[in-house]
C-alpha cells in the first residue's frame, strides 16, 4: 500500500514538471517569435523603401501647407485667390504621386528621390541615416524636402484701349501689369503726328496664375465688353449716344453745304463758302481749302446735287472735344447744262471740334468715291 501511494505521488510530480517545462518552452517560443517579429519590423523600418513609402503617405493638410508655402508666396496675390490656389496644390498632392530614386546623388547613408505627379516633377526629398548607430538598426529620416508646381501656372495678356478697366477676380489691374503702352490703331495711322489728340492701346499681362486668367473688360463709358467683342472697331466705339447724335445732327447740316461748295451749285462760289463758313473752325485746313478754292470754283460748271442716302460707320472721340466721324453718302448729280444725271457713292472722314459755339468742322478727308 505504501509503495503504491509513493508511486502515485512521484507520477503526479513528474506530470506537473512536464507541464511546467511545456509552458516554459511555449513561453520561450512566444518570446522568441515576438523578438523575431520585432527584429523583422525594425529591419523593415530601417530600409529606405519603407521610409519613402511612409513619406509618400504623410501628405496631410499640415504637410501640404508647409511644402506649398514657397510656391504660393510667389504667385500674383493681387489677383489670385490664395484659397483656390491652395486647393489646386492640394489636388496634386492628394492625387497619384510616384517617386524615382536618384542614384547619382545617393550614397549608403543618403538617398535622394524626385516626386512626380504624372510626368511632372513636383518635388525632391533627401533621406539620411546615421553612419554608426549606437545599437540596433539605423533609421532613415527626412533631411530636406522642396516642392514646386510650375506646370500649374499660366499667364496671359490682353490688349485694350488706354482708359479701359481690366479686372481679374474683381481686382482692377494697375500700371504694374502693363507691359506695353502707346500701341497705335491701324485705323488711325494717318492721324498720328497731325496735331490732333491721339488714342492708343496698352497691353496688360498676368503671370504666375493658376489656370486660365479670367479677364473682364469695362470700356471708357462703363459698359462691360465680352472678350469675343475685341476688335479695333469696338475699341474705337467710345462715344456716348448723345455725342453720336450731336455729330450726326451737325453733319446733317454741314454735308449739303459742303457738297454745294465742291460742286459750285448756282455758280456762286463765294456765296456757297459764306453759307458754310459758320460751320468751320476758323483758319483750319478745311476753312483754308474751301476759301482758297473760290476762284477756281467760280468758273466751274454748276451742278444740282441730291443726297439719296447717308450711313455712318464710325464715331470716334479722339479727346479734348475732338471727334472723328466716318460716313458714306449716295449722291445724285444733275447737270443743268446737259440735263444728265449720275450717281456716285462717296466715303468721307470728318474731324469735328467742340467749341463754345458748338461743333465745328476742322478737316474733311475723302476715302473713296465710286461712280454707279
Amino acid at each position: 500500500m505504501a509503495d503504491t501511494r509513493k508511486a502515485k505521488r512521484s507520477g503526479g510530480r513528474f506530470a506537473l514538471g512536464m507541464l511546467l517545462y511545456a509552458l516554459l518552452f511555449i513561453l520561450l517560443i512566444v518570446v522568441g517569435m515576438r523578438l523575431f517579429w520585432d527584429y523583422i519590423a525594425e529591419y523593415e523600418a530601417s530600409r529606405v523603401n519603407h521610409a519613402i513609402d511612409a513619406y509618400m503617405d504623410s501628405f496631410d493638410e499640415a504637410h501640404i501647407d508647409r511644402i506649398s508655402e514657397p510656391f504660393l508666396s510667389a504667385l500674383d496675390a493681387s489677383v489670385l485667390n490664395r484659397e483656390d490656389s491652395r486647393k489646386a496644390v492640394d489636388l496634386v498632392m492628394r492625387g497619384e504621386l510616384s517617386y524615382r530614386r536618384q542614384s547619382a546623388e545617393s550614397n549608403p547613408n543618403k538617398t535622394v528621390y524626385k516626386i512626380y505627379s504624372g510626368e511632372h516633377e513636383a518635388g525632391r526629398v533627401v533621406l539620411t541615416r546615421p553612419d554608426n548607430p549606437p545599437f540596433g538598426f539605423s533609421f532613415w529620416s527626412v533631411e530636406e524636402e522642396s516642392f514646386d508646381f510650375p506646370w500649374l501656372l499660366d499667364g496671359d495678356e490682353i490688349t485694350v484701349p488706354e482708359g479701359w478697366t481690366v479686372t481679374v477676380n474683381g481686382t482692377a489691374l494697375d500700371a504694374a501689369h502693363v507691359t506695353q503702352s502707346g500701341i497705335r490703331y491701324t485705323y488711325l495711322k494717318d492721324f498720328y503726328g497731325k496735331g490732333l489728340p491721339e488714342l492708343y492701346q496698352c497691353t496688360y499681362r498676368v503671370d504666375n496664375y493658376i489656370g486660365a486668367v479670367p479677364f473682364e473688360l469695362t470700356d471708357n463709358l462703363g459698359r462691360p465688353v465680352s472678350l469675343d467683342e475685341r476688335s479695333e472697331e469696338r475699341f474705337l466705339d467710345n462715344c456716348t449716344d448723345a455725342e453720336k447724335a450731336a455729330c450726326e445732327e451737325f453733319i446733317g447740316r454741314f454735308l449739303p453745304l459742303y457738297i454745294e461748295c465742291q460742286a459750285n451749285t448756282r455758280r456762286n462760289a463765294a456765296d456757297n463758302y459764306n453759307r458754310i463758313k459758320p460751320l468751320l473752325v476758323p483758319d483750319s485746313s478745311l476753312d483754308q481749302r474751301l476759301r482758297g478754292g473760290i476762284g477756281g470754283n467760280y468758273y466751274a460748271q454748276s451742278l444740282g446735287e441730291n443726297i439719296l442716302a447717308l450711313d455712318y460707320a464710325r464715331h470716334i472721340k479722339l479727346g479734348e472735344g475732338t471727334y472723328l466721324v466716318e460716313f458714306t453718302y449716295l449722291l445724285e448729280s444733275v447737270s443743268k447744262w446737259e440735263a444728265q444725271t449720275a450717281k456716285r457713292e462717296v466715303t468721307l472722314q470728318i474731324i469735328l471740334r467742340q467749341t463754345d459755339g458748338g461743333l465745328l468742322a476742322q478737316a474733311v478727308y475723302n476715302l473713296a468715291e465710286t461712280d454707279l
